[in-house]
Order: structure tokens, then C-alpha cells, then sequence
């Protein structure tokens, strides 16, 4: 099975490495504003996981997790945000916004993977 991801990045991250080691192993599709991959996805693309900078440009990631999640056709999908800190309240904010899991920044690709795994 390819396992299929929508990565939102923001446009500013500096995640080309991380952006090579994904699509390497996924079939990764890149959005750099929240709403396109949401609006992309209404026209038949179902991602096995969502993966989210915490700073999007367009939208709170927060509202942006919750729209997923109060959909029927996408409130299965896990999220996993990259957190621009690990600061216990802020990552607990965005757990339970419904996000799944969270990988602080400077992203360990193992410790991705690992995730990726056991969200699938």
C-alpha cells in the first residue's frame, strides 16, 4: 500500500531535507496554505495522514484541525503537527484540538516515521 500524506508547510519553513526524506518513503503531497490542501481533498484526495507546521499563513492550525475533524468524510484522518515549541500547554492545545501527535521542531525524521507508522 502507498501511504498517501498531505504535508501543509509553511511557505517560509525551511523543510527541504525533511520535504526529501518524506517523499522518499510517501507519496507526499505539499500545500502551502491549509485551506488548498482542504479544498484539494474536497475534490477526492483522502490523505492516510495529514502533517501541519503549527504557523500556517492562512489559518489557525487549531481551526484548521477542527474542520477536519467535525467533517464526516475527513474526521478519521490523524494529524500530526510540527510544534515551533515543546512547551507542555501549547502542544496540550493542539492534542486536543484533535490533532493525534506532535513533532517538535528540528524535526527528527525517525521519531516522523515512527508516528506515521503508528497512526496508520
Amino acid at each position: 500500500m502507498t501511504v498517501k500524506i498531505a504535508w501543509i508547510v509553511s511557505p517560509d519553513s525551511p523543510n527541504v531535507r525533511l520535504e526529501a526524506a518524506l517523499k522518499s518513503r510517501f507519496e507526499v503531497h505539499v500545500f502551502h496554505r491549509g485551506i488548498d490542501a482542504y479544498t484539494w481533498m474536497h475534490s477526492g484526495f483522502i490523505p492516510h495522514v495529514v502533517i501541519t507546521d503549527e504557523k500556517l499563513p492562512d489559518i489557525d492550525v487549531r481551526e484548521l484541525i477542527s474542520r477536519f475533524k467535525n467533517s464526516s468524510y475527513y474526521c478519521d484522518i490523524p494529524f500530526i503537527v510540527l510544534p515551533l515549541s515543546t512547551q507542555n500547554a501549547r502542544v496540550d492545545a493542539l492534542l486536543a484540538s484533535g490533532a493525534e501527535d506532535s513533532v517538535p521542531f528540528p524535526v527528527d525524521e525517525e521519531i516522523l516515521f515512527l508516528s506515521i507508522r503508528n497512526l496508520l
